[in-house]
């Protein structure tokens, strides 16, 4: 992987991979490696074939690139190679419409991205309008897919939401979608933050404060009726005092970001006095887990 140079070129993007053998622990440690660069959760995109695996992300600057690159030469991934590549504009357009196409999720959305809005026409589901930019917060990995699933049952009966890392924004445009009134969301990384505000106005959510920072700084002033929470088990572990102090007394919460071999031990380690879990969605890999509050 040779030496980076120069700055952003207009139209044009850095596709900045870890690649291997797929095992039940790559994509954790390749998520783990890229989130300890300050790249969001919803900027990461996961693709495989026939046993390998490869994680992305995706920059216009070369800052990120250059960055990761240093920190893998300190502390290399076992069994995964880290390389980059520049892609030109038309390279750009190809791995966007690769990934993101209108899909269906669950039984009550289809995430539509903005440039395919006039294909939408199922007036029985709910649209979720997404521009992912530079992000691919899109909602087809298992864990926000499973929160999606998760927050769908609550249609029509909650008016307070919450969203904790909320990458792209979709989580918090379709708590916007099932009816909710009061919506706050907090994410650490700043251009996620403003793909967030774009894509809650694309779909007309206005009853809306988003804050820059991380859950240890984090004031909602607040509990909500539902919270969501797609983070890694170990911030959830260190935070779930917070995090169920937010949710109102016979609120729910919604945790993902969890592995599905993780899942049965986490859940009794998380629930504690406050928390009573109630329902979970389970995949090949990932899972999400309901709790109701006491």
């Amino acid at each position: 992987m040779g030496p980076l140079s120069g700055g952003r070129i207009h139209g044009t993007y850095f596709e900045v991979s870890l690649s291997g053998k797929e095992t039940p622990s790559a994509e954790k440690e390749a998520r783990l490696f890229f989130l300890r660069q300050r790249i969001a959760a919803g900027q990461i995109a996961v693709s495989g074939l026939n046993g390998r695996l490869k994680i992305s992300f995706y920059s216009a600057s070369p800052a990120p690139v250059r960055k990761t690159q240093l920190s893998f030469e300190k502390h290399p991934v076992p069994g995964l190679r880290l390389s980059h590549r520049r892609l030109g504009p038309q390279d750009w357009r190809d791995r966007w419409q690769k990934y993101f196409h209108l899909r269906n999720v669950g039984r009550r959305f289809t995430v539509v991205p903005e440039r395919q809005s006039e294909r939408f026409r199922e007036r029985r589901r709910l649209p979720l309008y997404l521009d992912p930019e530079g992000a691919f917060g899109t909602g087809f990995h298992e864990t926000t897919r499973f929160t999606l699933i998760l927050m769908e049952r609550f249609e029509g009966h909650f008016e307070s939401f919450l969203d904790l890392g909320c990458g792209s924004g979709i989580l918090s445009a379709a708590a916007g979608r099932l009816g909710a009134r009061h919506i706050q969301a907090v994410e650490k990384h700043g251009p996620s933050l403003a793909t967030a505000r774009n894509n809650l106005r694309l779909n007309g959510v206005r009853a809306k404060r988003l804050f820059h920072g991380d859950l240890k700084n984090f004031r909602p002033g607040r509990r909500f009726d539902l919270v969501c929470a797609n983070l890694l088990s170990s911030v959830l572990l260190e935070n779930r005092c917070r995090i169920a102090g937010w949710v109102k007394r016979g609120g729910y919460l919604v945790v993902s970001g969890l592995l599905r071999k993780e899942s049965r031990e986490f859940a009794p380690a998380f629930a504690g006095a406050e928390l009573r879990l109630q329902a979970g969605r389970h995949g090949r890999k990932w899972s999400a887990l309901l709790f109701v509050r006491r």
